[in-house]
C-alpha cells in the first residue's frame, strides 16, 4: 500500500476482523433517535432514618453478622445480615425517646431471655409486648396487632435495605447505633404484616439476608453507566445507581447525572426489562401507539441479567427537540435485528430458573448464553432463523446461513496477536446435533446452539492446541 500510515500491524488487525465473520451480516443503521416522553417512576430506596447516639447497655450484647466484598452471582460470598443477641438472664433495651417508627408506632423496648426475644411498643395508643420470630439470615420479626417491627443489624458497606412484600409506603426505619453496631428498627403499621424477605444492597451488588445473590450485569451508554440486578428469589428486577437501587417493571424513564469524571451533565436514561430473547433493542418515536414510527435508534445489544434482557439508551437533556416532545416514545426488542416486537405491558416470569438456559435437547436457546474460549457470546438468530453468536457489542463471532441456506460446516480463526505467525483461536461448528470433526488435541466440549430453523454443534480450540 502506498498511504504511508498504514502498518503491517493495521493490515494483519483488518484482517484479524474479517476472519471473525463467517459470513458476515450487517444490521441496518437509522439516525439515533432523540429520547420522547419522561416517565419517571418511583425510586425504591433501602432504608432511611434517624441516627442515635450509642446506647449504655447492661448485661446485653448484640451481634451483628456483615457481609462485603462485589462480584457477580455465584462469585460473592456472603455473610447475612442478622442479629444475634445473646444474654444469660431477661435483658430490655430501653430504646430512646423520640425514635419515631411510622404513623402511630412510637418503639419502646427490646428484650430477650435465653430462649426468646420481644418487643414493646406503642400502636395507635396501644401498648403491647410481641414475642419474636426469626427470618432467614436472624432477621428478628416481631408483628403484633397494631404493628409490625423488624430489628437486623447493618452489615458494614449497605447502603440501602428494602423489606419484601413493599408495604407500599407504610414502612420506615431508624439506624440505633448500639455498643458499636448499627441496629436498623423498621415499622409499619399495615394490619397483618408479614415479612418474606430482607434485601440489602450496596453500589454494586444486591443480596437477601439469607445469602442468595442477585445476578448482575453492567449497562452503560454516553457517559452513564448503571449496574443492573435480577435477584429471582425476591421478585426483584432493577438498577443500582450510586447507592440507590430502582425497580424496573418493563420500562423506567429517569433524569440522572452523569458524573463529572464521565463528561457531567444531566441526561434522561430509559432502562428496559425485556424477555430473555431479547437480544437487541432499539428506541422508537411514534405519533400515536400503533403508527409507524418517526424516528428509530440503531439496534443495541442487551445484557443477561438472571432471566431477563436489560438495556440502557441515555441521552443529553440539552439535545433535546421540543418538537418531539408529544410523540409516543418506546422500546422494541428483536432476536435477529431484523423482526422487532413491542415491549410487554408486564414482565413475563419466564417458566424455567435462569440456570436453565438449555432445552430438553441440550442446546441453547435464543437468548442464552455460552462461553468460548473464556468469551461469553449470546445466542441470537439470523434472518433465516439460524442460531448465530453475538459478542457484547452485539457483533457477529458466527452465522451459519444466508439466502442460499446454512453452510455443510466449517470454522472461524482469529489469531492471539497480531503478528503473523501467531497460533490462531478456532471455533468449529456444524449444523445439526453431530459435533463437528476436529483435528488435532485440546478441543473443548461440545456446545449446542439452536434457533426456530434447527441446531448448531460448536466446538472451540484455543491457538496453540
Amino acid at each position: 500500500m502506498s498511504d504511508s500510515h498504514t502498518s503491517d500491524r493495521d493490515v494483519l488487525a483488518l484482517l484479524d476482523r474479517a476472519a471473525v465473520h463467517s459470513p458476515p451480516l450487517h444490521l441496518a443503521r437509522t439516525d439515533v433517535v432523540r429520547r420522547g416522553e419522561q416517565i419517571v417512576r418511583r425510586r425504591r430506596a433501602g432504608g432511611a432514618g434517624l441516627t442515635i447516639g450509642t446506647l449504655a447497655l447492661a448485661g446485653a450484647l448484640w451481634l451483628g453478622t456483615g457481609g462485603a466484598g462485589g462480584g457477580l452471582s455465584g462469585t460473592r460470598e456472603v455473610t447475612p445480615a442478622g442479629v444475634a443477641w445473646e444474654v444469660e438472664e431477661a435483658s430490655p433495651v430501653v430504646l430512646p425517646e423520640g425514635l419515631q417508627g411510622v404513623g402511630n408506632v412510637q418503639p419502646l423496648t427490646l428484650g430477650r431471655t435465653a430462649d426468646s426475644s420481644s418487643a414493646t411498643f406503642v400502636a395507635d395508643g396501644v401498648e403491647e409486648t410481641v414475642e419474636g420470630r426469626s427470618l432467614a439470615g436472624g432477621v428478628e420479626v416481631y408483628a403484633g396487632t397494631g404493628a409490625t417491627v423488624v430489628v437486623w443489624a447493618r452489615p458494614p458497606g449497605v447502603s440501602g435495605e428494602l423489606v419484601l412484600p413493599d408495604p407500599q409506603d407504610a414502612g420506615g426505619s431508624a439506624v440505633v447505633t448500639v455498643a458499636g453496631e448499627e441496629l436498623v428498627y423498621w415499622t409499619t403499621d399495615r394490619p397483618g404484616y408479614a415479612p418474606a424477605h430482607l434485601v440489602l444492597h450496596d453500589d454494586d451488588d444486591m443480596w437477601t439476608a439469607g445469602g442468595a445473590v442477585a445476578d448482575t450485569a453492567e449497562l452503560a451508554d454516553d457517559g452513564v453507566v448503571l449496574t443492573a440486578v435480577s435477584l429471582e428469589e425476591a421478585g426483584l428486577a432493577g438498577y443500582l445507581d450510586r447507592g440507590s437501587f430502582s425497580e424496573v417493571d418493563t420500562l423506567t424513564v429517569a433524569g440522572l447525572d452523569r458524573p463529572w469524571w464521565r463528561g457531567g451533565g444531566d441526561v434522561v436514561a430509559s432502562v428496559a426489562r425485556l424477555p430473555r430473547e431479547a437480544v437487541f433493542a432499539r428506541e422508537v418515536l411514534r405519533q400515536e401507539v400503533g403508527a409507524d414510527p418517526v424516528r428509530v435508534s440503531p439496534p443495541r445489544a442487551t445484557a443477561l441479567v438472571g432471566p431477563w434482557s436489560m438495556v440502557l439508551f441515555a441521552d443529553d437533556r440539552a439535545d433535546g427537540d421540543a418538537s418531539e416532545d408529544d410523540l409516543s416514545y418506546d422500546i422494541e426488542w428483536s432476536t435477529d435485528g431484523e423482526t422487532w416486537h413491542p415491549r410487554p405491558s408486564a414482565p413475563t416470569v419466564p417458566t424455567a430458573p435462569a440456570e436453565a438456559s438449555a432445552g430438553t435437547d441440550g442446546a441453547v436457546p435464543p437468548g442464552g448464553e455460552v462461553t468460548l474460549l473464556g468469551e461469553t457470546y449470546r445466542v441470537a438468530t439470523d434472518q433465516h432463523g439460524w442460531p448465530r453468536l453475538v459478542d457484547v457489542e452485539g457483533q457477529d463471532l458466527l452465522t451459519v446461513s444466508d439466502e442460499s441456506g446454512p453452510s455443510d460446516g466449517g470454522a472461524v480463526l482469529w489469531r492471539e496477536h497480531w503478528w503473523p505467525w501467531s497460533a490462531r483461536n478456532q471455533v468449529h461448528f456444524a449444523v445439526g446435533p453431530q459435533p463437528p470433526a476436529v483435528p488435532g488435541d485440546g478441543a473443548g466440549p461440545v456446545v449446542r446452539i439452536s434457533g426456530p430453523a434447527g441446531m448448531v454443534s460448536v466446538v472451540a480450540v484455543p491457538a496453540g492446541s
